[in-house]
């Protein structure tokens, strides 16, 4: 296809020759006698590139293309000034104007059909990049609706922000370094008197993690219905569905692996049994004495031939078991320390008395402040039971 180019020009002498010239230049060539029809073929005719001339009745050049310049239709079409005028203050004020060169010689024929060509391969590359980006971002906002579906389906898989329960009281804070994340965590009923609880923090962050978790939470769900309700084997269940995990997911099946904690409360007894595949132990914290670690740190999930003994504890009233991911550990500051184990035991020490909703928020603050508010570089999951 012909390239389209338009010659704005009163002087009809001087618009034939530049016309015929370029008509054998293989060029589609138009023709306008003043600004005024100028600007109306342009609009009109979309052509590639506009040759204007500067001095003209009526209009001048410069004026046309600030018109030019203001029509959405028009406005992207390179302008080559044609001009004896050869005051660099004219060419400036033409530049300024919105042109994209300035040519003093028209005679020389050659120069001005270099220049046409150059600037009709810069339209041609600077149109393409724009392509390009209209297609990325269209693309991007293609991802961005996904990762939103993602992360709208992760966040299904975390506790109701309402759930409790007659002899307990739940709150919990979950925050992704990116839009969704590799950490989910949840506390499934099993029957009227037991309740299972578990966090995971699969390595890595982003869709890849997140999509593991999907699969993870997917079958501890599916494996707690399905689970004997007797009485003498629910609290067996974190030893079964961990060692039972194990073999569901090595590290060959995602080329990912993770840590998990997992355990069952009597919600009439107080007892507790946990079994921990590689994850920072939770924190009991009993209101009359120091908290306690809930030792077990074992391999974490994915291990061939790993076993995972099961731990009981026995809690009492308002004891508060803290569970969380290693996300907070390593927050960092300014001066790139790591929040790290002592500073986080610290708090939990100062803030057991809190109530679960006030006790989350607290720590939320706190890593904030440690952090002068900046992104974590990886999730951040927290969940506080008080019995």
């Amino acid at each position: 296809m012909k390239e389209k180019l338009l010659v704005i020009n009163d002087d009809d002498d001087v618009r034939d020759v530049i016309s015929l010239f370029l008509k054998s230049r293989a060029f589609e060539v138009l023709e306008a006698s003043d600004g005024y029809q100028g600007i109306e073929k342009a609009a009109l005719n979309a052509p590639d590139l506009i040759l204007l001339d500067v001095m003209m009745p009526g209009i001048d050049g410069y004026q046309v293309c600030r018109e030019l310049k203001k029509n959405p239709a028009t406005k992207e079409i390179p302008v080559i000034f044609l001009s004896s005028l050869n005051d660099p203050k004219d060419k400036i004020t033409g530049l300024e104007s919105g042109g994209v060169d300035f040519v003093t010689r028209v005679e020389d024929k050659g120069e001005l059909l270099a220049r046409v060509q150059t600037h009709l391969k810069l339209a041609a590359l600077t149109n393409a990049v724009k392509e390009q980006n209209a297609e990325l971002i269209q693309k991007q906002r293609l991802l961005d609706n996904d990762l939103k579906m993602a992360a709208s389906i992760q966040r299904s898989l975390l506790p109701d922000k309402k759930f409790q329960s007659a002899h307990m009281t739940f709150a919990w804070k979950c925050l992704p370094c990116e839009m969704i994340g590799g950490d989910i965590f949840n506390s499934v009923p099993v029957d009227e008197s037991h309740a299972a609880v578990y966090i995971l923090d699969v390595s890595g962050h982003g869709v890849a993690s997140a999509m593991v978790t999907v699969a993870i939470s997917q079958f501890i769900q599916q494996f707690i219905r399905s689970f004997p309700k007797n009485q003498g084997s629910i609290m067996n269940l974190p030893q079964v569905i961990t060692e039972q995990m194990n073999k569901e997911f090595p590290y060959e099946r995602f080329n990912e692996f993770f840590t998990l904690f997992f355990m069952v409360i009597n919600t009439e007894t107080a007892e507790v049994s946990y079994c921990n595949g590689g994850h920072p132990p939770p924190v009991i914290l009993r209101p009359e004495h120091l908290f306690e670690v809930m030792e077990g740190n074992e391999f974490a999930i994915g291990i061939a031939d790993a076993r995972y003994p099961l731990h009981r504890k026995k809690l009492q009233k308002k004891d508060k078991i803290v569970l969380y991911t290693d996300g907070i550990l390593e927050c960092r500051n300014s001066l790139d320390e790591m929040y790290g184990q002592d500073r986080f035991y610290t708090l939990l020490e100062k803030i057991k008395s809190e109530e679960p909703d006030n006790f989350v928020h607290r720590i939320s603050v706190e890593l904030s402040e440690f952090t002068l508010g900046s992104p974590p570089m990886d999730d951040i999951s927290l969940m506080v039971i008080e019995f």
